[in-house]
């Protein structure tokens, strides 16, 4: 019996060994937070009691010592098992280049920014609103008009007395932000102009 136990606790100390180099590999990696349903009941201190006692070690400090580390390889054996840590893979960061000698060009992507404008003299016309969101742009020095395409469509509104209209203003995809804040500035409209972000509903698809 004690070659059995001594056999047996050799193969416990092995294992806490592969568990332990496993260990120090997770903490060099990042993984998602683990969850107390994926692991096992843990295993009691009285499993390693009697190992620890045929060694000559005292029950108070050897076998809860022994238990711990069996029940930490329990856990991290049970989570690789189920899928509760996984390697995360990095993330790589993208950069855009900004070399400008090279032969080979890059497609030029758009965006609509979509404006809503509206407290307009209801003989406003399309071509004023167009007209107004030019100036409207053309008011801040550094921007780039040379790719921008503005076009107005007049909205129903509940009143006569005033107009509103939606105006797209399709710029290149790398400008995108930078028209917004444009757009979205109170000094870029003539007083009382109500202005606002335009979004198109979405159509539900049963």
């Amino acid at each position: 019996m004690l070659r059995s136990e001594v056999r047996e606790m050799n193969a416990i100390r092995l294992e806490m060994k592969e568990m332990k180099s496993a260990l120090a590999e997770l903490q060099r990696s990042d993984f998602p937070p683990l969850r107390q349903s994926d692991f096992p009941p843990l295993r009691t201190v009285s499993e390693g009691g009697s190992v620890a006692a045929s060694l000559g070690f005292q029950h108070s400090t050897a076998a809860p010592m022994i238990g711990n580390q069996v029940a930490a390889a329990d856990i991290v054996r049970e989570a690789v098992k189920t899928g509760a840590l996984q390697r995360q893979r990095v993330k790589t960061k993208a950069v855009v280049g900004s070399k400008t000698s090279s032969r080979v060009k890059p497609v030029t992507t758009k965006r609509c920014v979509d404006i809503f404008l509206s407290r307009l003299q209801p003989d406003t016309t399309s071509e004023d609103v167009e007209q107004l969101t030019n100036e409207a742009l053309s008011s801040v020095s550094e921007a780039d008009l040379s790719h921008v395409s503005i076009t107005a469509e007049r909205l129903p509104s509940k009143h006569e007395f005033y107009a509103s209209y939606h105006v797209a203003v399709t710029v290149n995809s790398d400008s995108f932000a930078h028209f917004i804040e444009i757009l979205m500035t109170g000094d870029s409209w003539p007083s009382g102009i109500l202005v606002r972000r335009f979004f198109q509903k979405r159509e539900r698809h049963e």
